[in-house]
């Protein structure tokens, strides 16, 4: 089963991306979650996800400076970045 974690500063949408997506009928195992880029780089090191969501505009550290900082470290990670911006 492939690991995902969840990555946002906003509660109400880690949620809905956790609990709208039937991932367990995917094959996919929601091991972590993360409210900023800091907080997730622990994380992120630690559960070695093969899936990272992550927000790009958060506090602390960004979702673009969190993939930065462990990239090297999770070769085989794929990220997908998030955005309600245009």
């Amino acid at each position: 089963m492939l690991k995902l974690m969840i990555v946002d500063d906003e509660a109400v949408i880690r949620m809905g991306m956790r609990y709208s997506i039937p991932w367990e009928e995917l094959g996919i195992q929601v091991a972590a979650e993360a409210c900023n880029g800091l907080d997730a780089c622990d994380k992120a090191i630690r559960i070695q996800p093969d899936i990272v969501l992550t927000d790009i505009k958060m506090p602390i550290m960004d979702g673009i400076s969190f993939i930065r900082h462990v990239k090297d470290r999770l070769p085989y990670t794929h990220f997908v970045l998030l955005s309600g911006y245009s």
